[in-house]
């Protein structure tokens, strides 16, 4: 991850595995632990479910690299991943912060040749690339529209704002059928 320590993608996976928010949680223990409020039953189950979803984290075969920032390294440490075992999915967050060697003449060039890139791994690992991207305001992708003309699906998350706990995931473009 280029925007996020490992420690973090592992904390908010786990969060959003077990439903909890991980500084809420410990926010919740100490209060507890320092008797201002009687949360015992609240505190087991948070603490419980968290606990789980760790469990289900660690279980996975998952590998979370966060000292590499630029194209040609990532793809470099993807492909001796996937020379060892499979490799289904390389997630890139986000690739608007990598660097890029090369004399690219404008940044929407750079990005044009990483979106290929990502693209061609993709069909040398049979799996996928996930870059996930933030949007302008006319909902189009801040970066070079090269990562959209290359998807193969788009997925838009959107948050409710009356529910900070829902989001509404639409298929914006689909490929693949």
């Amino acid at each position: 991850p280029l925007e996020m320590s490992a420690r973090q993608v592992i904390k908010r996976a786990i969060g959003s595995e077990s439903g909890w928010n991980a500084d809420a949680l410990r926010e919740m223990v100490l209060r507890s632990t320092n008797f201002q409020f009687n949360t015992g039953e609240a505190v087991k189950k948070a603490t419980a479910a968290f606990a789980n979803a760790a469990a289900d984290i660690a279980a996975m075969d998952l590998t979370v690299i966060d000292d590499v920032f630029d194209l040609d390294a990532i793809l470099a440490t993807a492909r001796a991943h996937a020379s060892a075992k499979p490799l289904d999915v390389l997630c890139v967050d986000y690739p608007a912060l990598m660097s890029m060697k090369g004399n690219h003449e404008r940044r929407q060039l750079a990005l044009a040749h990483a979106s290929r890139s990502f693209k061609q791994f993709a069909s040398e690992i049979n799996g996928l690339v996930i870059t996930p991207s933030q949007v302008n305001k006319e909902g189009g992708t801040r970066e070079a529209a090269d990562f959209e003309n290359d998807a193969n699906a788009i997925l838009a998350v959107q948050f409710d704002p009356e529910n900070a706990t829902r989001r509404t995931v639409t298929i914006a473009k689909q490929r693949d059928g």
